[in-house]
């Protein structure tokens, strides 16, 4: 064997036997750093911070009642620094209970005659910060019925603001005048001239002494009023007001309140802006016409004369603007649905006497129509008998014949829509609805 031979056999056994070496080291290492790690704690903080020895208070103040020969009171723990407890009441906020839950706990826990668990004190946090109080005072098994109603008062009562009905918290920017004495009909009456250079609805009403609201230019000489009202619409079919719009109102009010040395308050929150965009994109949702047209069949035609007959015998009678119009029957016998030429061309009586024509177009506009699922059904059967006289058939526009199923689909969305106009509070067909929607 050669000398390079046993070199190079030697340094392999070292190389060998340091690499063993390494890794023992490396693992006694590792070893010891997990058993550090995962070491078991000698204390528990979170248990001791919550537990309470009430043991050792308690003989704490046994011996001091000894020395003084007096029996131990509450009133020691306040010697010591101890909140005392205090029973919720309903008198403060929601934010007073949520500051003292924790002092009523920990006063509560002081008075328990054994030790706290963890999971005790646990559960009386939660019953602290919750939405009901856990804790009851010692009360007769029969309280009288007052006390039983004023537990269940709430502290705050919003009180409704009088407002003139027909203005609308939704649709209008308003703003309410206080005066400290009443102000006379004269010094009110003409104010309100100053707005008619704007194109949107404002209003102007005076509340008198009587409590009635009545519009300011319908005053009587001898009337006071001791709240005035002056109202903003918010949006309507054209679109929402400018900001102009709203700064040139708002400046107008203002000064009307300095001059008559009344109060002003202004109704609603946010942006008024903001407001009547949000106004706006919510009538595009909403602001949709039902409609469908009535067709000759095979493309023929009929005489407008018997049109008139057939339609005026449902009870329609032709309006000016050129279409015949379903009023209600009650007062204030408010359109209900019309009907127009299918060409286009307005109606008149001169042209339904010599006319022939191949169709004609049902329309119902939603948000102005009362009951307007009741009264497609009644449009629906109108446009049945119509056609069945003049031998047409009711189709869409695309001139595909719609049938039940398809007439359905139309009165389910007509009440979606219906839905969402009353959870904003505007009722479909109100003077509200007809005045945004115009």
């Amino acid at each position: 064997m050669s000398d390079l031979l046993i070199i190079l056999v030697v340094l392999g056994a070292l190389i060998v036997v340091g690499v063993l070496a390494f890794n023992w080291w490396q693992e006694k290492k590792y070893k010891s750093r997990i058993a550090n790690d995962f070491k078991p704690s000698k204390r528990d903080v979170l248990i001791e911070d919550f537990q309470l020895n009430t043991e050792n208070l308690r003989q704490a103040q046994v011996k001091s009642a000894i020395k003084q020969k007096l029996e131990p009171s509450i009133d020691e723990f306040s010697q010591h620094g101890i909140a005392q407890r205090k029973e919720p009441v309903f008198e403060h906020s929601l934010s007073d209970l949520s500051d003292t839950s924790h002092e009523v706990t920990t006063a509560a826990t002081l008075e328990a005659d054994t030790q706290l668990s963890v999971e005790d004190i646990a559960l009386e946090d939660i019953e602290a910060f919750g939405g009901t109080s856990q804790y009851t005072q010692n009360e007769p098994a029969t309280p009288d019925k007052e006390e039983t109603t004023l537990d269940k008062t709430p502290a705050y009562v919003m009180e409704e603001v009088s407002m003139p009905s027909e203005l609308h918290a939704q649709i209008d920017l308003i703003a309410f005048l206080y005066a400290a004495i009443p102000i006379a009909q004269a010094k009110v009456v003409g104010l309100e001239t100053q707005f008619k250079e704007f194109s949107e609805h404002i209003f102007a009403f005076g509340l008198t002494t009587d409590d009635a609201w009545i519009m300011i230019d319908e005053a009587k000489p001898e009337q006071n009023f001791t709240q005035l009202a002056y109202s903003l619409q918010l949006a309507d079919r054209g679109g929402p007001v400018t900001r102009a719009t709203l700064n040139r109102f708002q400046h107008m009010v203002e000064t009307i309140g300095l001059d008559l040395s009344a109060h002003v308050e202004w109704q609603g929150a946010g942006d008024p802006l903001n407001n009547a965009m949000s106004l706006d994109q919510f009538c595009i949702e909403v602001d949709k016409t039902v409609g469908f047209h009535l067709l000759a069949n095979n493309g023929a035609s009929f005489h407008a004369t018997k049109l008139r007959g057939l339609v005026e015998a449902q009870g329609l009678q032709l309006g000016n603007d050129g279409r015949f119009h379903h009023l209600q029957t009650v007062k204030p016998h408010q359109l209900e649905f019309a009907i127009k030429n299918y060409e286009g061309n307005a109606f008149s009586a001169e042209m339904l006497k010599s006319s022939v024509m191949h169709g004609i177009t049902f329309q119902l506009d939603i948000p102005t129509a009362k009951n307007s699922a009741d009264v497609f059904d009644n449009m629906v059967q109108i446009a049945k008998h119509i056609a069945k006289s003049l031998d047409a058939s009711i189709v869409d526009d695309n001139r595909k014949v719609l049938g039940d199923i398809q007439l359905e689909k139309i009165r389910q969305q007509l009440k979606v829509i219906n839905a969402t106009m009353i959870a904003k509070g505007i009722i479909p067909g109100s003077t509200h609805a007809l005045r945004l929607f115009s």
